[in-house]
Parts: structure tokens; sequence; C-alpha cells
């Protein structure tokens, strides 16, 4: 390739004839308007083209270079790991986003991205989705490959859909998209009977499911819609969790309750899904192994206990199949190794073993409103091991350093990623944990006081 040089600037030599045509053009154009306005002699006009065709000439030179290295791009990052932090202020909670090349070791906020009150932000793929309750709008950001710097490309507003993005405690919750492919994703409403099916890619709305809407117990039962699950046969799923009410003690169902919610995108099919083994729901997720699981309400102990019911239950383990049932040839019981009074929840499983958190009440307070009276004992918070094939128990440590408990955020790379909180004198202190195995849990993020992590991903 022919190579050019204007000073210390390398371009092509089909660019430098472009530019020395433009020069001599220039020049005609001089000398034409010097002879129309007869304001210099014809000595002064050659001067003028001798001194373009010396500039021409001396800044201009050209040679052969096979070389394609025309000019130096910025380097692309090899990888881009997204963040998303809280802060908690009298105003509410405030949402930060950040993307670093490498896991930071340290929750900065002054170099994140602020996204305002209660926005819920969801990565997918290389672009990171938020969801304004307030505003009712989806946008897209994407992530520079470069600096990693965040820029809004695109955004709509689900205002008109019927579908709502709220978050609250004991009441319906839309917090999270359940993305199914490239092109399709899903925010749903069940208690209003509507599910929002939209592409990520043009972030264009394509139809609005009516679907029949989940009902309650009673009016005083409370219901919580928690996170999707895209299932491997295209299908997607909601778990439910019904609450029990603030009043007491009257809980006799006419009916079982509806404990999974399936949508099959393709035909437009939807049912809710049912099980005598978790009459009152509980919460659904995707593990390493690929497969989703369900594990029974927090609540089974307290309704158990308080409740005239003839749908009393242990806490149990279920397996969802791709076509959003349960998968007949699986269940672990988990009250028969386990003495839960609250909680129960699995938290992952690896091999044959399940993780799981409760508190293990040996005598509930006689009155119902005293049904919290235990909570902050100490003693009574187990978090075990248990073999699902046989039955055997171990305590687990990993979390002893936490007196404010942990969360789960999911699966990166193949190991799991939770919170742990710590609450001193006033004050929250949260730290990213990796979980290299059972035994294994590595502090991976800090962050400064009053910050909660509240998620990871890595994008590419």
């Amino acid at each position: 390739m022919e190579i050019c040089r204007i000073g210390t600037y390398s371009i092509s030599a089909d660019l430098s004839q472009s530019i020395g045509r433009t020069i001599k053009t220039i020049a005609k154009y001089k000398l034409r308007k010097m002879r129309f306005y007869n304001l210099i002699n014809k000595k002064q006009a050659w001067a003028s083209m001798l001194l373009l065709g010396v500039i021409f000439v001396g800044i201009f030179s050209c040679s052969t270079d096979d070389s394609t290295d025309i000019a130096t791009e910025e380097a692309e990052a090899e990888s881009a790991y997204f963040q998303y932090y809280r802060n908690e202020t009298p105003g509410g909670s405030v949402i930060y986003i950040n993307v670093n090349e490498n896991i930071p070791e340290v929750a900065d906020l002054s170099t994140s991205v602020e996204l305002g009150i209660e926005v819920v932000a969801i990565p997918f793929g290389e672009n990171i989705y938020t969801i304004d309750g307030n505003a009712s709008t989806v946008t897209k950001w994407q992530v520079d490959r470069s600096s990693l710097g965040l820029s809004v490309t695109d955004l709509f507003s689900i205002a008109s859909t019927g579908v709502v993005s709220s978050i609250g405690f004991g009441e319906y919750t839309t917090r999270t998209i359940v993305f199914a492919s490239d092109t399709q994703a899903f925010i749903a409403n069940l208690l209003e009977g509507s599910i929002l099916e939209w592409n990520p890619t043009t972030m264009e709305i394509v139809k609005t499911h009516k679907v029949d809407p989940v009902v309650p117990a009673g009016d005083d039962y409370y219901i919580d819609i928690f996170r999707g699950l895209a299932l491997e046969g295209g299908k997607v799923a909601w778990s439910l969790d019904h609450y029990p009410p603030e009043t007491c003690c009257d809980l006799n169902f006419a009916e079982s309750l509806p404990i999974l919610a399936v949508l099959d995108p393709a035909t437009g099919d939807f049912s809710y899904k049912y099980d005598d083994r978790m009459p009152y729901g509980g919460l659904a997720t995707t593990f390493a192994d690929g497969n989703a699981y369900m594990s029974s309400s927090r609540y089974v102990g307290m309704t158990n206990n308080y409740f005239d019911t003839d749908k009393e239950s242990d806490h149990y383990m279920l397996k969802i199949d791709s076509d959003g049932n349960f998968d007949p040839s699986f269940e672990f019981n988990i009250s028969a190794v386990a003495d839960i009074g609250w909680g129960g929840q699995v938290l992952t499983l690896q091999g044959n073993e399940i993780l799981v958190d409760y508190h293990a009440i040996s005598e509930w307070p006689e009155a119902f409103d005293d049904r919290w009276n235990w909570w902050g004992t100490t003693g009574i918070n187990e978090v075990k091991v248990i073999n699902i094939e046989t039955n055997q128990t171990r305590d687990f440590t990993g979390f002893a350093d936490y007196n404010g408990g942990f969360w789960p955020w999911g699966v990166l790379e193949g190991a799991n990623y939770y919170a742990g909180y710590n609450y001193e004198d006033g004050d929250t202190k949260a730290d990213l944990l990796k979980q290299n195995s059972f035994d294994d849990i590595v502090v991976v993020t800090t962050a400064p006081d009053g910050i909660f992590i509240e998620g990871i991903a890595r994008l590419w």
C-alpha cells in the first residue's frame, strides 16, 4: 500500500492526491479571483502559485508500505464485569452500576453510574437493561468495549402496557426481566393478568399476553412473585410464594394455591402449576447444573404452627423440567433431616450436596402477634450442607463472620456468589463472596459502610 506523509501524519496515496487536487483548485480559484478584482499583478499571482506548489511538494512525500496499521486504535478490554450497588438513603434506595475489566476489590461509587431511586438493573449478553418503576421505562445501556464507559442506546415506556414495576415486601413485586433469547424478553404482572413480551435487540414491544390473574388465598393473604426463569424448552416461568395473613388463625383453602406460572411464548399457552408438597409455594432458581429447582416457602413452619389448615407440609426441594412441570422422578424432603422453623431455602446445589439456610425454632411464641420475637436470637440460625443421596448433614461455617446474614446472587463462571452482611452500631457492611467449594468462601469485593452489593455478572 502506498503511504504519503504530511509532516508527522500518515495518509494514503489516494487521499494525498485528492488533497493535491484540492490545493490546485484553490490556487486556480485564487488566480481567477485575483484577476477578477484586479487586486494584484501577475507576478504576485505566480508567486502564490509557486508557494502552493512548494507546500504541496515539500510537505507531501509518498512511499510504498505494505503495513495496514494506518492508525492506532484504543485496545479493547479483554473482559467486562458488571456490579450493581444499592445505597440506602432517607429518600429511598439509590442504585448504582459499574463495569470493570476485572472484579474490583473495593466497590467505588465515585466511578459508578447513578441510576436513581429503586431502579432495577439486569445484565444480558453484553448490555445492561434497567427498569425504572417511577418513570415506567425500560432502558438499554451499552458498554464501550475499550473504555468500559456506559451510555444509553434506547428505551421504551411500559406505562400503557398494563405491566407495572414495583418493589415492596409482603405484596406483589416485579423486580426482574426474564430473557429467553436475544429477541425475546418478558416482564410479568400476574396479579393483573399481563405479561409483556419485547425484543431486547430492537427495544420494541412485541405483544402483551393476557392471562388469568393469580388469586391470593384471601383478602389479607400476601403473594410474592419472584424472579422468572428461562427454561431449556423455550418456556418461561415464575415461582409464587403465598405469605400468611396478618390476622390469625383460620386458613382452610377451598382449593390448592398456584405455585408456578408457565408461559409458552411460541403458542401463547399459559398455565398455573400446583403441587400438594408445596401448598404455599416457594422460590425457584437455576443452579450450576443448569436445572431449575424450587424450595418451599419460608413461612411453612409459621403457617403450620398458628393456622388451622388442612394443607400442612414439610419443606421440600422439587425439580422443574423443561416444560415447566415438576419432575416426578425427583423430590427431597429437607424437613426429614433438618429441624426447620423458618426459612429452609436451598441456596445452591453442587453435585449431590445442597446448602440450606434456616432458623431452628424450638418453640414458637404463644401469641400470634409475638411470632417474630425469636428474630435476632443467637444460636438458632443454621446453615447446613446436606447430601441428598445419603441424608448426611454437616455444619457450614463459611458465613460465620456475617451476623446480618447473606443472600445468593447466582452463578458466575461456575462459582456461586453471595452477599454477606454485618450490622454494627447501626451501620451495614457488605462483602461480595465467591464460593469455590462448599468449604472455600473468599471475599472478592468489599463495600463502604451502608452500601449493599446487589449483583454481579460477566458481560464478555
